[in-house]
């Protein structure tokens, strides 16, 4: 009996242990259990901090945003203002180039006369006149349109101001000069021939015509100033005038400033508002000149081409055959 109370109390000892361990295992899974739940609520207040914070950025950036849209629209229409101070420089460096040209092509032979102010067509007394060709009479009535056309002018200058003014002083020196020299020849003859032009008999009366355009830069054709320089009212688009020499040559300049001058050999020489040329030959072979790149481009008769540049170098393009 002793003993195997003795074992009795052994086995009771040995579950007891197990209790106890079992006890102690589940204490520290308490513990355990409690860290974790400490780190996720340090992670949960970690991803509010980092969710507010992407809150607030995101504003920023949206506000950023905002600002460089707002400064981009604005800027593109600082962009559309300058592109149209651009064009109005443009087209004011193309009147000034077609009056320079008109200057210099004045110095060289022949003269456009005073550009008046637009809006303004001719006014009473302003018209046509025959006058007698021979240049040894007396001219009266010569005597009384530049009286007219002084009066005119003086009205016109007074009507228009500094504008008018300005153009006027704009002329150089030198040339002006020349150009009042070359105004007071009035008695010079114009002879305009059915043969030579296909006009009717309105031109072959062998008398002297005066003819005046009125254009949208309104441009005056009297008086001539050279005995065999024809100048013609074509009637047609505005802004054009034709220049007829007695050589049977003829100048053309269009209101974009582009000039052709058609010669009595039958060549032509074609100058656009950007500096190019071309030059066509009675042969059919022509030359066309970029004059910004240096570049000449030259067309024969039986298509082939040759291209040169301004080093010298040359390359032939033979075409067809």
């Amino acid at each position: 009996v002793e003993q195997q109370k003795a074992d009795a109390q052994k086995k009771l000892s040995r579950e007891w242990n197990k209790v106890h361990k079992l006890q102690a295992d589940l204490e520290g899974q308490k513990r355990k259990k409690g860290a974790i739940e400490e780190e996720c609520d340090e992670l949960k207040k970690e991803i509010t901090k980092l969710r507010n914070k992407l809150s607030v950025q995101n504003e920023s950036w949206k506000q950023v945003v905002a600002k460089w849209k707002k400064k981009a629209e604005e800027e593109g229409k600082r962009n559309d203002e300058l592109l149209s101070q651009l064009m109005s420089l443009e087209e004011e460096h193309r009147y000034v180039k077609s009056r320079y040209a008109s200057l210099k092509d004045a110095a060289s032979g022949w003269v456009s006369p005073p550009i008046r102010a637009r809006g303004h067509s001719p006014k009473k007394g302003w018209e046509r006149s025959w006058v007698p060709s021979d240049d040894g009479e007396d001219n009266e009535e010569a005597d009384e349109r530049d009286n007219r056309e002084e009066e005119l002018a003086a009205r016109m200058g007074e009507a228009d101001g500094d504008e008018y003014n300005e153009r006027i002083d704009a002329t150089p020196a030198r040339l002006e000069s020349e150009m009042g020299e070359l105004r007071e020849d009035t008695n010079r003859t114009l002879s305009f021939s059915e043969k030579e032009y296909g006009r009717g008999e309105e031109y072959g009366r062998g008398e002297k015509y005066v003819a005046t355009q009125s254009r949208r830069e309104v441009m005056s054709a009297e008086p001539v100033l050279d005995p065999g320089v024809h100048v013609v009212d074509t009637q047609e688009s505005e802004g054009r005038v034709d220049v007829f020499y007695s050589d049977g040559s003829r100048f053309t300049r269009m209101d974009n400033a582009t000039t052709k001058l058609k010669r009595s050999d039958g060549s032509s020489l074609i100058t656009f508002p950007n500096g190019d040329r071309k030059e066509v030959f009675p042969s059919g072979r022509s030359i066309y000149t970029y004059t910004q790149q240096g570049v000449q481009l030259e067309t024969l008769p039986d298509g082939s081409q040759v291209y040169r540049d301004e080093t010298g170098y040359e390359e032939r393009n033979m075409g067809r055959r």
